[in-house]
């Protein structure tokens, strides 16, 4: 188990190294948008491991480290935005995704704008998310 635990959180921080630090952008993309497409797939990927690793362990988690299962459950937490209804985790990741699109389609100064605010938050997230995975042992 601890092995596991140990190889699932250096996978992350190796990922994330490799896509946000040594990553190029290709000749006539953005990297605004290069950059929010690699903080979407990081983000997706790392709530879904800390959710389903801190699932398989609730019991444990909840004993042990309240504050992360009180974590994992702010992220399952449903939540209505513009009419629709999804987890908290998926509903911070669609609202980025719908901003990058909207930059996509735009990229006005003011759409970058709110596409790097998006970005921040949802790195904020990730962070938060990588700490209560890095405390599952």
């Amino acid at each position: 188990m601890k092995i596991m635990n140990w190889m699932v959180r250096w996978s992350l921080c190796l990922a994330l190294l490799v896509m946000t630090g040594c990553a190029s952008v290709a000749p006539g993309h953005d990297p605004v948008v290069v950059r929010a497409e690699q903080s979407l797939s990081i983000a997706f990927d790392t709530i879904d491991t800390f959710l389903k690793l801190e699932h398989d362990n609730q019991e444990l988690v909840k004993k042990k480290l309240p504050e992360v299962h009180a974590f994992a459950q702010k992220l399952r937490a449903k939540v209505t935005v513009g009419g629709k209804t999804q987890p908290f985790g998926i509903s911070v990741i669609q609202s980025a995704t719908d901003v990058k699109n909207a930059y996509k389609r735009n990229r006005s100064p003011e759409n970058k704008a709110n596409l790097i605010s998006a970005l921040a938050s949802l790195e904020a997230i990730v962070r938060e998310t990588q700490q209560h995975l890095t405390a599952i042992k």
